[in-house]
């Protein structure tokens, strides 16, 4: 159901829409544009943000109530896919939906200057290995998230996995709300690959018998308590949140993930924030225009939410302290320049396998 004052101006836009075509897309676009002034203009409407929930409502009802006929769709790039054409126009432009997901800036200065400390990261690591070994599915969830740094939906339903090295995966995600997958990206691992994947196909053996007629959308609902709960069962101790935080586990995938990757397997020469956003698969940090943009983009990303300290206290800040040991190997793309810039490193990262036609789906 949408907002009640949102409600009242879609059952006058929604037949508007609907009588137009392709040979109206201006006119179309002027409808759009002049919508989404007049959510700025309400006087509740103090923060950008505030639009995210009224776009996303109206796009979810264009999508549910305006059929497709031979005159008014469009082929969305980032799907390949047929759409209304009015989703072409009502929509924000990538830069606006990044500002809207941003914190404020106190917030993100605070997070920086303030980062939280991982002091036994080899028991970290020790414990998410445990799990990977348990026979409950969400130790099991929780063991991959630590190893993968993906989300819940990915792990349980929707992401593609499979061996690349010993110590690294290639993994496919579905785009945004689409069904079609990214290219493969590889991502390090702190257990052996081959036991991540092994667990990933029990898991969803055991969330398939538990959860038969789960969709991606109700993943997060039926499945977080009990993931969370075994977070703080397991974590508590090992890892610090940030006041008010109450997601664990969501911590763990994200800054723990991104803070023992960088120890164990960064080469030392590279960009940290390059090599994260190239694991992690996150474009906009790795096409940020300015450095001051992409170190914004890996704050709110969790990137440096965490630092390690070693015995003595004080924090410990070597990049790739394991890419010696036997079997480990440099992530790919950065094999042969390690310095190269974030655009090419993500072009050879997409590139890097084919698509399989496996599982597809949206994102959590």
């Amino acid at each position: 159901m949408a907002l009640r004052w949102l409600e009242e101006r879609l059952a006058k836009l929604l037949p508007v829409l609907d009588a137009l075509g392709q040979e109206q897309e201006e006119e179309l676009r002027v409808l759009c544009e002049a919508e989404k002034e007049a959510w700025r203009q309400r006087p509740r409407m103090k923060a950008e943000i505030s639009l995210n929930v009224p776009m996303i409502q109206t796009r979810n009802r264009i999508r549910e109530e305006l059929f497709l006929r031979d005159d008014n769709w469009w082929i969305n790039p980032k799907s390949g896919e047929k759409e209304h054409i009015a989703l072409k126009h009502m929509n924000f432009s990538t830069e606006e939906w990044t500002r809207m997901a941003l914190p404020k800036e106190e917030v993100l200065q605070t997070r920086l200057a303030q980062p939280l400390v991982l002091s036994d990261p080899d028991g970290v690591v020790q414990q998410g290995e445990m799990l990977l070994q348990m026979d409950a599915w969400p130790e099991l969830v929780l063991g991959i998230m630590l190893n993968t740094g993906r989300t819940l939906a990915e792990i349980l339903k929707t992401g593609v996995f499979r061996v690349k090295t010993p110590y690294s995966l290639q993994i496919a995600v579905p785009m945004t709300v689409h069904e079609r997958l990214t290219p493969f990206f590889e991502v390090p691992t702190f257990a052996r690959a081959e036991r991540i994947v092994e667990a990933i196909e029990r898991v969803r053996w055991m969330f398939g018998m538990q959860f038969a007629f789960t969709d991606r959308r109700a993943v997060g609902r039926q499945c977080h308590p009990l993931v969370r709960q075994v977070a703080f069962q397991h974590f508590m101790g090992l890892v610090p949140l940030r006041l008010g935080e109450q997601d664990l586990h969501k911590t763990l995938s994200q800054g723990v993930y991104a803070r023992l990757a960088v120890s164990w397997y960064c080469p030392p020469a590279l960009d940290e924030l390059i090599y994260l956003a190239t694991i992690k698969h996150f474009l906009r940090v790795l096409d940020a225009p300015t450095e001051e943009e992409r170190l914004t983009l890996a704050i709110a990303s969790s990137f440096l939410d965490y630092v390690l300290v070693g015995p003595d206290g004080k924090v410990d800040p070597r990049k790739g302290i394991h890419l010696g040991d036997p079997e480990v190997e440099v992530v790919e793309v950065f094999q042969q320049r390690p310095d190269e810039s974030a655009s090419v490193a993500f072009q050879k990262s997409s590139c890097a396998s084919e698509l399989s036609a496996e599982e597809r789906n949206a994102s959590s």
